[in-house]
């Protein structure tokens, strides 16, 4: 039982050994800037506490899947320096985004993004996609939205949160899809199991996140999360519209994003090569 009570942190050599919690981060309750006494001036990490059902915690299983985001290293995913976990809560740090999101940047902006930009950050979320799915083992986000995908600079982006989704819902004993139900796929929402679903949930998800960007609200954003799970699950087709001046490609590769049948969905890499990115265009 003492075992049990004790706490387990796992951090890469770059995150510091002393630190304390700074100012909260976009307005957030649980994600903090980390402060390091050493350079207290330069904030580079941030931390996201969570506070989890210590019940519900099966300390193998999740400390295995977390060592694995620490191995993930590439330039379209924010860097993933560890984790501390406690049987209530568990502190996850990652590489600080000063900029924040793309759903803040829209929201900054007060209208959706232009074409150009659009094209721009989804090339750059399949690239990360690409990544996850062809790793080695296979990682599905399970929460690709504009929230999730953070901006290191004006023309650069990086996705978090990648593969939590999976974790946290056994920590925290979670039942309820809510909140994230815009963007879930529909064998997400009506499944019961892993075997109903498979990477390519996370091209459902992208195809509402591009039009969320180019739109500024995801399908069927107009509705309650209730009704929007409902309708996705009932297999409705999606509410949105592209702008008048979207061109044909944008409409042509979202359409290759919502197929409700998961098996008809292409992959990431397939989707790099779309018309939307040939040369010239991004």
């Amino acid at each position: 039982m003492a075992e049990e009570e004790t706490d387990i942190t796992l951090t890469s050599p770059e995150f510091p050994h002393v630190w304390s919690k700074g100012n909260f981060v976009g307005g957030s309750v649980n994600v903090y800037e980390i402060i390091d006494p050493s350079e207290p001036r330069e904030v580079k990490f941030v931390g996201k506490d969570i506070s989890v059902a210590s019940t519900q915690i099966e300390k193998k299983k999740n400390l295995a899947e977390l060592r694995i985001l620490e191995q993930i290293k590439h330039p379209r995913i924010v860097a993933f320096y560890g984790f501390k976990q406690n049987p209530n809560l568990l502190t996850i740090f990652y590489k600080y985004m000063k900029l924040g999101s793309v759903a803040k940047l829209i929201k900054e902006r007060g209208s959706p993004l232009d074409e150009a930009t659009v094209r721009l950050y989804t090339r750059q979320i399949l690239e990360g996609l690409k990544y996850l799915h062809n790793n080695k083992p296979i990682i599905i986000h399970r929460d690709v939205k504009g929230e999730n995908v953070l901006l290191e600079s004006p023309d650069k982006v990086q996705l978090t949160n990648f593969g939590l989704s999976k974790i946290l819902h056994t920590l925290t004993n979670a039942r309820s899809k809510v909140g994230t139900s815009y963007w879930m796929a529909p064998e997400i929402i009506t499944g019961t199991g892993s075997d109903n679903y498979d990477v390519r949930a996370d091209i459902w998800s992208l195809g509402c996140t591009v039009v969320e960007m180019a739109t500024g609200n995801p399908p069927f954003g107009n509705l309650d999360p209730v009704e929007a799970a409902y309708k996705i699950g009932s297999g409705e087709k999606l509410d949105y519209k592209l702008p008048d001046t979207s061109s044909k490609e944008m409409a042509k590769f979202l359409g290759k994003t919502f197929h409700k049948n998961f098996k008809d969905r292409p992959s990431a890499e397939e989707l790099l090569k779309s018309d939307l990115f040939i040369a010239g265009k991004v």
